[in-house]
């Protein structure tokens, strides 16, 4: 970026001003003094002081630390206070540091300890409010025009401040301030979010804190500015790292100002053009089609291991030969032409979303607007403005709605619900069964005109459609034999239809299994390479959306995200670029995790980080994870299967998880610690728990509480099961069965799935009722199977579209039919 393009950005407010201690030069303190940087300041402590220095080196008397230890030897930390305020309390300005000051930044950082910027803004009328490094994010995020203090700030100054965030001392400097503070998730956000970033008087050389936080990516350094002042040349090259370096020091810079700011009136129209630039969603455009590639083996097969989907192949009209087109793909065109507000596509991981998303962007693409959503920032509220300038119909993706759906985003995008935009959401199953009341009502949306569909199974003609498509690239590896019949028998049986269980035996086959294998073993050579790689995978599988920053900082890896980036092995595996690493195929990440023996180090890095987050929850991000790292079917989707004490481990890392303040009085947390016990048939601490669960269920989560009374039924048949209470059987069960029948619910599948240990119940204990018992208990079956049998014909059901739900709770109406059948 160049100079003067930064500074047309800052005059209209979107851009970060960063000061170093170069900044101050210029200006003087309450003694009329220049205000001191590091070694004058000692010098001024050892004058001040008196301190005797005759036993010292040289260098340990431009050690600020130390000289500040010698200082309160014979001083008290008052004195030091003292002192530091004649320092540090601005009195006069220079015309240059007005200058630059008097522009409307976005945010001001700075390390230095004075108070310049505040004297100039006050004198300038301009609104500035200040903040220290240890303040909450709470206190910070969402407001603009602050000046952040991040070794501390003078006019805020106290003795115990000394000790911790003003880095002056040497137990101050001890304390890592910036990696673990809120401050540091506040400063990544406003650096992606800036549109220029100018540092002035600062190096960056010898803070390896913020050297973390200012990456080396292009990003990053397409839009840094640093001003500085006959720098030597290996500073130059160490800043040249970050951005773009000018020698000229702030003087220069004010001049600089000075003529943009005559040009200021027709600054935004420069930098923005009349052609919007796109900041979070982003037009769907398509090839020429007398450009369209051919289809290839190589691309069936990057699109089938690594899930890469070429969009101008889905343009060709024999792109079946690449995808199989689903059946219910014209029906979801029909609904979003029609009255429909929004659709919802969910799956489980793997089994074609983002294929189904291609295809209709690419339909939808040809004769209409179509837009999706990549970066989520405070840039989406101008492209929702210039999309409701156009014409026509607007049709907007949104994968994975559930990254979005708790962030102040989200009720910007729930404004744009109106006549001539329509969304089209995906989600992974498990998590839309938890969200979708909170997606109806934080995006307003009319239940009755959203659109939902299980991508989960396929159907015949989709299962036959994928077998030939195997065929045709010859992909069945020791299946080749079998007969076409016996393929799609494979596919429908023994992969239950899903397009995840066919990737994974696809996966599975020898070659490639053995390729994959080798890469891994590459990379996991290094520790720090493996932990990266395995949470990348964790995060991949559940859906939580963290960047490559999320992933150093909770890993405590910032320094090594450059060096990831260009690790070759790990490209293999990822799309990584400007902070983002993606895995080209959520199945290879699963196949990983479930062939291999990495349990004990899943469990280490979950552990690992659960702190790290549950200290930075007030990110929205964060706390969602917190939630998804905690779900009991979760850490079974994550954790190997072949290992014999999964169980164990999951237990450790709820053991764990409990001592996080997040989760102290957390009901679903503790919902989710039950269960786990449930598992591992540990009865009498889940009830505690689930009691737990029940007293810490706040009234802004009443909806949740269906949940907690269907873990108590299903313990009491379960324990009573279990333990083979013949003596409390009908007393458990008449309870249990009361719960379930009084459920709030009943548009969810999963109160009534617990009907299936009714079965059980039967053959276990129904001999030894008494007659009365026993009619009781046929009485009590007839009274489910009503409920059981209104889920099945509900048409309005928001779980309606799931076939696999519906097929399990139509199982379990055809086991109460057959014992009502015996019991005549």
């Amino acid at each position: 970026m160049q100079l003067d393009e930064a500074i047309r950005y800052a005059c209209i407010g979107e851009s970060i001003l960063f000061l170093g201690s170069g900044f101050s030069i210029g200006a003087k303190n309450q003694n009329l003094e220049a205000f001191p940087t590091g070694s004058a300041l000692c010098e001024r402590l050892i004058s001040y002081g008196a301190i005797d220095t005759s036993e010292d080196e040289e260098s340990d008397c431009k050690d600020l630390g130390y000289i500040s230890e010698r200082y309160l030897e014979t001083h008290t930390p008052q004195d030091l206070i003292r002192f530091l305020y004649r320092q540090f309390r601005c009195n006069e300005f220079s015309e240059t540091q007005e200058t630059i000051i008097k522009l409307p930044w976005k945010r001001i950082y700075t390390t230095n300890y004075d108070n310049i910027v505040e004297e100039i803004s006050k004198r300038n009328s301009i609104a500035r409010e200040s903040v220290a490094a240890n303040q909450e994010l709470k206190d910070v995020i969402n407001r603009e025009r602050l000046i952040v203090h991040i070794n501390g700030y003078i006019e805020k100054l106290g003795e115990a401040d000394l000790e911790t965030h003003f880095k002056l001392t040497n137990s101050s400097y001890l304390k890592r301030t910036i990696p673990d503070s809120d401050l540091a998730i506040v400063l990544q956000n406003d650096l992606l979010n800036a549109k220029s970033i100018i540092i002035i008087g600062y190096s960056l050389e010898y803070d390896l804190e913020l050297q973390q936080i200012f990456a080396e990516d292009q990003y990053m350094k397409e839009k840094c500015v640093f001003i500085t002042k006959d720098s030597s040349k290996r500073t130059r090259m160490r800043m040249g790292r970050f951005g773009i370096v000018h020698d000229f020091g702030s003087d220069g810079l004010a001049d600089i100002i000075s003529v943009e700011q005559e040009c200021a009136i027709t600054a935004t129209s420069d930098i923005i053009p009349s052609n919007h630039i796109y900041r979070c969603l982003f037009p769907v455009s398509l090839k020429d089609s007398v450009d369209l590639p051919s289809i290839t083996d190589d691309d069936v097969i990057d699109l089938f291991i690594d899930g890469k989907i070429q969009m101008a192949l889905l343009q060709r009209s024999d792109y079946k030969n690449y995808i199989i087109k689903r059946t219910n793909a014209d029906d979801i065109i029909s609904y979003l032409q029609g009255d429909t507000e929004a659709v919802i596509l969910h799956s489980d991981i793997g089994n074609g979303k983002s294929v189904l998303v291609r295809y209709l962007e690419n339909v939808l693409a040809r004769t209409n607007n179509v837009f999706y959503l990549d970066n989520l920032g405070p840039f989406i509220l101008d492209d929702l403005d210039y999309l409701s300038s156009l014409q026509g119909i607007k049709y907007i993706f949104i994968e994975n709605y559930n990254r979005i759906l708790y962030s102040e985003y989200a009720k910007i995008i729930a404004l744009y619900r109106r006549s001539d935009f329509k969304f089209i959401f995906t989600v992974r199953s498990y998590i839309n069964d938890n969200l979708y009341n909170s997606f109806i009502k934080i995006f307003n949306f009319d239940h009755t005109k959203v659109a939902m569909l299980d991508m989960n199974i396929m159907d015949k003609d989709e299962c036959k459609g994928i077998s030939e498509l195997i065929d045709r690239y010859s992909l069945w590896g020791k299946k080749t034999s079998l007969s076409a019949y016996q393929k799609r028998r494979y596919i429908e049986k023994e992969c239950y239809g899903e397009l995840k269980n066919v990737m994974l035996a696809i996966l599975n086959s020898a070659d490639i299994s053995k390729r994959i294998q080798q890469i891994v073993e590459i990379l996991f050579k290094d520790k720090t390479i493996k932990e990266i790689v395995l949470l990348t995978f964790i995060i991949e599988i559940l859906n939580i959306d963290f960047t490559l920053r999320d992933i150093c900082f909770l890993l405590n890896k910032q320094m090594h995200s450059a060096s990831i980036m260009r690790n070759p092995e790990l490209n293999s595996f990822f799309d990584i670029q400007n902070n983002s690493i993606k895995l080209k195929s959520s199945i290879v990440a699963f196949h990983v995790l479930q062939k291999g023996d990495y349990n004990q180090d899943i469990s280490d890095v979950l552990i690992k980080i659960l702190g790290v987050l549950d200290r930075h929850r007030h990110v929205g991000r964060y706390r969602n994870a917190l939630r998804l790292l905690v779900a009991y079917s979760n850490l079974r989707m994550i954790l190997s299967q072949k290992d014999s004490q999964i169980n164990e481990r999951i237990i450790k890392i709820f053991e764990a998880a409990k001592m996080l303040e997040h989760n102290k009085k957390n009901h679903f947390f503790w919902l989710q610690y039950a269960i786990a016990r449930m598992e591992n048939h540990d009865y009498s601490v889940a009830e505690i728990y689930l009691n737990n669960a029940k007293e810490y269920n706040s009234e802004k989560y009443l909806t949740d509480s269906w949940q907690i009374d269907v873990q108590m039924a299903r313990l009491l048949l379960e324990r009573t099961l279990y333990e083979g209470d013949e003596l409390n059987a009908f007393i458990n069960f008449e309870k249990a069965h009361r719960i379930l029948c009084s459920n709030k619910t009943p548009e969810r599948h999963y109160p009534l799935r617990q009907v299936s240990l009714y079965k059980r119940y039967y053959k276990r204990f129904y001999n030894i009722f008494s007659a009365t018992d026993k009619v009781a208990f046929q009485f009590f079956c007839i009274e489910i199977q009503k409920q059981v049998q209104v889920y099945l014909n509900a048409q309005n059901c928001s779980e309606k579209g799931n076939r696999k739900k519906n097929r399990e709770i139509r199982a379990i109406n055809d086991d109460l039919a057959k014992m009502l059948e015996n019991m005549k």
